[in-house]
């Protein structure tokens, strides 16, 4: 206990003094959190986190109108807050006090936690940037859990009503605890931010709150969970409401084995018990069994997985029985990402490090991510590279059934080929194999549904009609997506493996038996606005802007 109780007062030593040093990196806010070089269990890539976190303590001094204005923030309750500029700031009444004596921050276990908890938004923000992809930042593991649609039978009707309630009572439980007269109008007019279903069950802050139990934890544990039955053990240990079946799997002789290894000191659970209790509110707010069953089966252990890649580990995602390692896979959207030329040598290098099995996903990862002429070039140069070995190849042209579930692009890349328009990666594909019509399965494991669709499919599920519904920026990528279906459907036309008047049986996602189209059939109503009068608005404006 006393080794334990050292460790967390050297956690928050560390922790401290960071901010009083002139340059601070992400690697040192990880290692300072944990209080050593690199947790045990876990194999940190080497200069993971060599960047730039700027630190500081909102005391007044600067520019006043953007003190006045992080105030607004801190009087609200909110104690840290981390910035897209990479910088994390403390509110003066939550960040530490100085020693009178020395004039050196004093530690503080809760300053501590804050600090932690902004760094892992950071570490968020930063893998947002480089990979264009922050699975956190863009929700997509705990919101389609909690967002599924209530029953619609009339005998669960009642618990559909319960349920909402529950999730009304949680959102002010939540707001009430803030303290703050301001946000409590805020919440009785509708407009808070700072509830349970907009603010605390977003990924990215429970993720920071797990980052926050984990690196204290630490101390008494002096190892990190490698296995999901761990981290349920660490989890439970801390104080988490968990689901009767993952109760049920710490019985077994693995899970006591594991609860033993990750016991908590009484006065450390005391400590985290407000963080822990964040998380106990997202689960009380999921209501329904099966919800609560699915955040932790599904959602839970994928968030704990990325925020070890985060970290730096090479095998987080596969350690949490979530696929592969994809640190390959990573390493080449890190290429295609960055501001400055890779060169074709280097890029040529790192794509043929590619495993088989990561290389649909990098696939639709790196054609989702090409929105500059330079990045699509890059793309290309890949795809081209990955189309020469025959295992890519097989695994990208005909893809294993997958799950869509946190997914960033839940389509082949063939699909999403298609779906984005271009010329060469099309006619790339299916000179390699790809058929337009040749049905793919994937899953949705929130909602137990099994989809069969074909690729060609993509280019006309969307409804036409709602281009009518007016808007902005909506309307603007909604018609960029009908341009890039137009260019899909043209390119496939031009492959010279491709019979467009073939009668072939396509797929539709939702439906039991396929029908009988020709590739003409389905081209015309897009490419001839005669063939749908319907489309007559959208048609006029793709002649405005000269696209016919």
């Amino acid at each position: 206990m006393k080794k334990g109780k050292n460790r967390i007062d050297k956690r928050s030593r560390q922790l401290i003094r960071l901010l009083e040093r002139e340059h601070v990196t992400a690697q040192d806010l990880l290692r300072a959190s944990f209080a050593t070089r690199a947790p045990r269990g876990l194999h940190l890539r080497e200069g993971h986190g060599d960047y730039a976190v700027p630190l500081g303590i909102i005391n007044g001094e600067g520019d006043p109108r953007r003190f006045r204005a992080l105030n607004r923030l801190f009087d609200q309750g909110i104690a840290g807050y981390a910035l897209h500029s990479g910088e994390i700031l403390l509110a003066r009444t939550y960040g530490p006090q100085r020693d009178p004596g020395t004039n050196r921050l004093k530690p503080a276990f809760r300053s501590a936690s804050i600090l932690a908890h902004e760094a892992m938004h950071r570490l968020q923000f930063h893998a947002q940037k480089t990979l264009g992809d922050g699975p956190a930042m863009d929700n997509r593991f705990i919101p389609p859990v909690l967002l599924a649609p209530f029953p619609q039978s009339l005998r669960e009707f009642g618990q559909s009503i319960k349920t909402l309630f529950n999730r009304i009572a949680m959102d002010w439980e939540y707001v009430d605890s803030r303290k703050s007269v301001p946000l409590r109008l805020l919440y009785l007019c509708g407009l808070s931010r700072l509830n349970v279903g907009r603010y605390l069950s977003q990924d990215c802050e429970v993720q920071a709150r797990m980052h926050e139990i984990m690196s204290a934890g630490y101390a008494a544990w002096n190892k990190m969970p490698e296995t999901p039955t761990a981290f349920y053990a660490a989890m439970a240990n801390c104080g988490a409401k968990l689901p009767d079946s993952v109760l049920r799997q710490l019985e077994t002789p693995e899970g006591r084995r594991a609860l033993r290894d990750f016991a908590v000191p009484p006065a450390l659970r005391r400590k985290i018990a407000h963080t822990v209790r964040d998380i106990n509110r997202v689960y009380d707010y999921a209501a329904l069994p099966q919800a609560q069953e699915k955040l932790w089966r599904l959602a839970m252990p994928a968030l704990y997985g990325d925020m070890l890649e985060l970290y730096g580990d090479t095998r987080g995602w596969a350690r949490m029985g979530l696929g592969p390692p994809r640190h390959d896979m990573l390493d080449v959207l890190r290429l295609i990402m960055q501001e400055i030329e890779p060169g074709p040598a280097a890029l040529q290098r790192q794509t043929k490090k590619v495993r088989p099995e990561n290389a649909a996903e990098l696939c639709s990862m790196m054609m989702t991510r090409a929105d500059t002429p330079a990045r699509r070039a890059r793309v290309t140069a890949c795809l081209e590279e990955m189309l020469k070995s025959p295992a890519t190849r097989a695994a990208i042209i005909h893809p294993a059934p997958y799950s869509d579930y946190g997914r960033l692009s839940g389509y082949t890349p063939f699909e999403n080929a298609l779906r984005r328009g271009v010329d060469s990666w099309i006619s790339m594909m299916v000179a390699a194999g790809a058929d337009p019509f040749a049905p793919v399965e994937s899953s949705n494991p929130v909602n137990g549904e099994t989809y069969r669709r074909s690729p060609v499919s993509v280019l006309v599920e969307w409804d036409w009609h709602y281009y009518r519904t007016p808007g902005g920026n909506s309307r603007n990528h909604d018609l960029q997506h009908r341009l890039n279906a137009i260019d899909g459907l043209k390119a496939l036309l031009k492959c010279p493996e491709i019979a467009p008047r073939e009668r072939r049986a396509r797929w539709i996602c939702g439906q039991k038996e396929p029908v009988m189209e020709t590739l003409e059939s389905i081209a015309a109503p897009l490419l001839d606005p005669r063939e749908n009068p319907l489309n007559q608005a959208f048609y006029k404006e793709l002649e405005i802007r000269g696209h016919f």
